[in-house]
């Protein structure tokens, strides 16, 4: 009977994706005669699948002996070192000549970056030139001294890891039976990172049909702990936390958003987090999943705390606001905005990352397929039929194709296009041509437009939009919201017009300060037809996004958590439900009370409650134990971070009952 190891080792290959690069040069290295001994430096972002990989490479050769060194177990001496490889390496060293090829995969290297000189200098060169093979898995890339070495500088490879391509992502689900056409909601919830893929097949798997709302809070509260637990200096967390919000700063800007100096020591520390990149120019940024789920985190775990680094970044980027310069804050004053931006409304996803989309300008490959959007498209804001919509947009390539913007995918393909065009007298002609009576109605407003020349041109009308809604890779919600904030960056000092029928995006461009008007153009008429305007001709753009921040309201507990606390901590005693101010406030029975709060904690959760705010005030007030260490260990935190979740708990459940009041 074979071991064990053989069908788990086959059920891990059946299911391994991607890596061909790395699998081949390892193949390739096994096949050659006398291979020369090679250090491999493997490295990325957590859960990017460096341990799978070195658990793959290790099978791959049948008559190698391979070792499996974990540097979280192992202690940080060179005795502990060598005291923690098994029993096979030592027999290998024993071997006559010619001896096997050897493997070793040291997994969590940077645990043992003290032992670096030690292993560099001692271990490894007393292993043979050729026939040896040594992987070392890291978070960071930590092989400089290595690079810098003339010994080792042509025996050391780099490997940084990757998430998966969109037909490795693909792939990796179908394996595990993920529907087809639910594509685009793994690539929202998920993207192409391999660890959150891997834990969204299997909350899947395992989900009755009826709780696959969980997903999202599931892959976030798992990724999120992941991620967080890299962060053990406390004072790196303001950094993390500013750039959840920014997107990308250099050092000057995070300081000023935080409001403090970074020491040298803090910075280096803070630059070696998996999940943080450097760009050019002293830019940093934070992987795109990790910005996704640590926002979300930081949005339950310190709602205050995220208004205030919020309200500081704008203000930071609004002093650096000037003509050359617009384009580019106005993007990062709406990516800071976007969930503010995003509101109640479901109709564009301003949220979401799509670090593979970019927006740019029309070129003439694009024609085919855009036009093929624009056909597609169900009404446009110029209300025209179809085929006199695909003549319009020939026309605006041909003459003004300046403003066309096609919204691509990272091999370039159009995925979706916008149409805005300036209103000046060529434009406003080429309009009338093709539907006079919204031109004739726009010039005889009292919106300031008139046919004058390009440069005095200060509104811009949206006049053709096209998706493709066959892909599935993305949501037309995500598509959506990428053109759409791509739109509001061009809206500084202008006029923003368009004519609409759709609720949902009325409702959604309403929430971000449009005004309306009827507009009834169409023929036959259309009663629900309107103008939509935003107005920032006489607006900094600057103030317009002040102004949305400072239409949120969040709502304000009228009694304290320690109330809650000691309600709850009393759950059995009625002399003490009976006197606590926020059953008598709700008029409630003590027994009604907690009947409502027991079933608000086992319902599905509703802002500003969240699925984690249940568990854990479920298991601290409703569990059969009362020990912080076990509530702990379950969430998989530490007993500080478990006291910080009690206390947000506690806040968003006081929010709840002030939500819902006018149902009591």
């Amino acid at each position: 009977m074979p071991p064990l190891s053989k069908p788990i080792a086959d059920d891990r290959s059946q299911l391994f994706v991607g890596r061909q690069n790395e699998c081949g040069w390892v193949r390739r290295w096994l096949e050659t005669p006398d291979p020369p001994s090679q250090v491999v430096a493997v490295t990325g972002m957590g859960g990017v699948g460096k341990s799978t990989l070195l658990a793959r490479i290790l099978q791959m050769g049948p008559e190698t002996i391979t070792v499996w060194i974990d540097g979280r177990t192992c202690y940080r001496s060179p005795k502990g070192f060598l005291d923690a490889l098994p029993d096979r390496f030592h027999d290998w060293q024993k071997m006559p000549e010619p001896r096997p090829h050897l493997m070793i995969a040291i997994d969590n290297y940077e645990e043992l970056e003290v032992l670096e000189t030690w292993l560099r200098e001692v271990f490894l060169l007393a292993l043979p030139a050729t026939g040896a093979l040594v992987f070392l898995a890291s978070r960071q890339n930590l092989m400089a001294a290595w690079l810098l070495d003339p010994g080792w500088r042509d025996r050391v490879q780099l490997w940084p890891l990757k998430d998966f391509s969109t037909k490795e992502m693909e792939d990796f689900l179908a394996r595990r039976e993920w529907p087809r056409d639910e594509l685009a909601v793994a690539r929202r919830l998920a993207d192409r990172h391999p660890l959150s893929l891997a834990l969204l097949a299997e909350a899947r798997r395992r989900l009755p049909p009826n709780e696959t709302w969980r997903l999202d809070t599931l892959v976030r509260e798992s990724l999120s702990a992941r991620l967080l637990r890299e962060v053990t200096d406390p004072e790196l967390e303001p950094l993390v936390d500013a750039l959840t919000v920014m997107r990308e700063a250099n050092l000057p800007t995070l300081e000023r958003v935080i409001g403090r100096r970074v020491s040298p020591r803090q910075y280096r520390a803070f630059l070696r987090l998996s999940f943080v990149k450097r760009g050019a120019n002293g830019i940093v940024s934070l992987h795109d999943l990790a910005i996704m789920h640590l926002f979300r985190d930081f949005r339950e775990r310190d709602p205050a705390g995220l208004e205030a680094i919020r309200q500081r970044a704008v203000d930071t980027l609004l002093s650096t606001w000037s003509p050359s310069s617009q384009g580019a804050v106005a993007q990062q004053l709406l990516w800071i905005c976007r969930d503010v931006l995003q509101g109640g409304s479901h109709y564009a996803d301003l949220t979401a990352t799509a670090p593979d989309l970019t927006v740019t300008g029309y070129q003439p490959p694009d024609r085919g397929l855009v036009r093929q959007y624009i056909g597609a498209w169900s009404r446009q804001s110029l209300p025209i039929p179809p085929a006199s919509a695909l003549r319009l947009f020939d026309t605006i390539a041909s003459r003004f194709p300046s403003a066309i913007r096609v919204t691509r995918e990272q091999s370039g393909r159009p995925l979706a296009v916008f149409v805005a065009l300036p209103l000046y007298d060529q434009t406003l002609d080429l309009l009338a041509s093709f539907h006079p009576l919204v031109v004739e109605r726009l010039v005889a407003s009292d919106l300031g437009i008139s046919r004058c020349r390009p440069e005095e041109a200060n509104a811009l009308f949206n006049v053709l939009t096209g998706l493709d809604l066959e892909q599935r890779h993305y949501s037309p919600e995500t598509l959506l919201g990428v053109v759409a904030r791509d739109q509001f960056a061009f809206q500084a000092g202008i006029l923003g017009l368009l004519i609409l029928t759709n609720p949902e995006l009325k409702a959604f461009l309403r929430g971000v300060g449009y005004q309306s008007r009827p507009f009834p153009v169409s023929q036959p008429p259309v009663l629900d037809e309107e103008l939509f305007i935003l107005d920032l001709r006489q607006q900094h753009f600057g103030a317009w996004i002040q102004g949305l921040l400072n239409q949120q309201h969040p709502a304000r507990p009228m009694i304290s958590t320690r109330d809650m606390r000691e309600l709850l901590s009393h759950a059995g005693d009625l002399t003490v439900l009976e006197e606590n101010p926020l059953a008598r406030a709700l008029n409630l029975s003590p027994q009604d009370f907690m009947a409502v709060v027991r079933e608000t904690l086992s319902a599905p959760p509703a802002p500003p409650l969240t699925e984690r705010d249940q568990k854990v005030l479920r298991q601290a007030f409703f569990s059969s134990t009362n020990a912080v260490w076990e509530h702990a260990t379950e969430l998989h935190v530490s007993r500080a971070t478990y006291y910080r979740y009690l206390e947000k708990a506690l806040e968003h459940l006081v929010g709840w009952f002030h939500d819902n009041m006018r149902r009591f």
